[in-house]
């Protein structure tokens, strides 16, 4: 075992370096066994082991038994523990995908405040095997289809090459000592479920079942990276990235590829967002249609699919004083200032740079998102208008138009940045200071 070992972590290129590498540890039969196979083999290591809290003093007691494997083994170790229960409450989030959140961002603290080469986790065939299983009910797409992957950029899998049997049998052939974890007994999670009751059917249909899905898991990952290349020329032709970190997608030009919507879906997926209602994508005469994913809102506007994230709702509004600062405010970089004004002086043409009687304002100022209601005399027009209207009649995206942003002194919006100032606050040749505010993309 220690030989295939070694020669799966030469071919897949798993210890490329003299740093340590470090294990995560549970105390269980897999973890156990992958740090004697590090320790035959002479790579240097450390451990690293979370306590959950879940199953009180069983959990405590895993968290010495691995304590004392360290110290056995003479390496570095190290430990935390986690209130599981109470951060999934927070986070309204599952007791399991809060226990993998919890450890995952620990294990990257450690890899960089340690400087450890790369983190190694204790999966093999049959974990993958699984994996399969439980994403092909879930309905998910062909990479989900190619089991857990065998290295990335900050974790490595060297026990992949192994099934459950083999690293069972060298655990009791060379004695080794390792915790039951009580939960793994249970049906109540889908991978255990399919694990105690469909995997054991299918090695009944096919003796050599775990063979035949080790070549069906290598043919999909081969799948998935020529898929990775076709996604990358589609948005390298398609996809435009823009100065505020939002996408352009030339819906109209890709709708005339063939097999254009699973081009799409590659494109959106690639981007993390679920291609969900793809029909009313490809609709004719749906401009202005605002879709939403995840964290993603999709904009159908003139042949176009503008893509942003929902990162700007519910701004808090902030206060402006007059004096010269430089700020972030979300996506936006803001300059203002207040100087001296003589009669004649240019006025800015910058679009992005609205400049207003300073004398006329009440500081201190006050920046928010606009909100429905709101109204304004906008510069050259008679009378008041509703400032919803009026991104209307400018033709005004509704990307754009949700994330406009309003000036305010007092009760009265003074400016729509990047758009209009009020009338009542413009510059005149009885005008003695100005305030100057600009924005800037990020």
């Amino acid at each position: 075992m220690l030989s295939t070992f070694l020669k799966f972590g030469k071919d897949q290129k798993l210890f490329i370096t003299e740093n340590k590498v470090l294990l995560a540890v549970s105390g269980g039969l897999d973890s156990v066994a992958m740090a004697e196979l590090f320790s035959r083999a002479e790579i240097p290591f450390s451990i690293a082991h979370c306590n959950f809290s879940l199953r009180g003093k069983e959990s405590d007691a895993d968290a010495e038994f691995v304590k004392n494997l360290a110290k056995g083994y003479g390496v570095k170790f190290h430990s935390k523990k986690f209130n599981t229960e109470s951060y999934a409450r927070k986070e309204k989030v599952s007791t399991q995908l809060a226990a993998r959140d919890l450890r995952y961002q620990w294990f990257r603290e450690l890899l960089k405040k340690e400087n450890y080469q790369s983190l190694a986790t204790a999966h093999h065939l049959d974990d993958s095997i699984e994996t399969f299983f439980i994403n092909l009910m879930r309905g998910t797409g062909i990479k989900g289809l190619s089991g857990i992957p065998v290295k990335t950029a900050e974790f490595i899998r060297p026990l992949s090459c192994f099934a459950r049997k083999e690293i069972l049998d060298f655990a009791k052939k060379e004695n080794l000592k390792w915790r039951e974890d009580s939960s793994n007994a249970s049906d109540d999670y889908l991978r255990n479920r399919i694990r105690h009751k469909l995997i054991p059917v299918l090695h009944e249909l096919l003796p050599e079942f775990n063979s035949v899905m080790e070549k069906n898991l290598e043919n999909i990952r081969q799948s998935v990276a020529l898929q990775a290349e076709i996604t990358s020329a589609l948005k390298k032709k398609y996809l435009k990235l823009t100065s505020k970190g939002s996408w352009i997608l030339n819906l109209r030009s890709l709708m005339k590829e063939p097999e254009s919507k699973i081009k799409l879906q590659l494109i959106l997926s690639d981007l993390s967002i679920k291609a969900t209602k793809l029909n009313s994508l490809f609709t004719s005469g749906d401009t202005g249609k605002l879709f939403y994913s995840g964290e993603f809102s999709l904009l159908k506007d003139r042949g176009n699919l503008h893509i942003k994230r929902l990162k700007n709702k519910d701004r808090e509004a902030v206060s402006l004083n007059g004096s010269e600062e430089e700020f972030h405010y979300y996506d936006l970089n803001i300059h203002v200032k207040t100087d001296k004004f003589k009669a004649g002086q240019a006025l800015s043409k910058d679009p992005n740079t609205q400049q207003l009687d300073a004398e006329k304002l009440s500081f201190p100022l006050k920046l928010r998102q606009w909100e429905a209601g709101d109204y304004f005399y906008p510069l050259g027009m008679r009378g008041r208008k509703k400032l919803s209207d009026f991104l209307v009649d400018n033709k005004v995206n509704r990307f754009d138009k949700e994330n406009c942003l309003v000036l305010l002194s007092g009760k009265d919006i003074v400016c729509i940045l990047g758009h209009r100032i009020d009338d009542r606050y413009k510059i005149t040749d009885q005008t003695k200071s100005i305030f100057t505010i600009k924005i800037n993309e990020k």
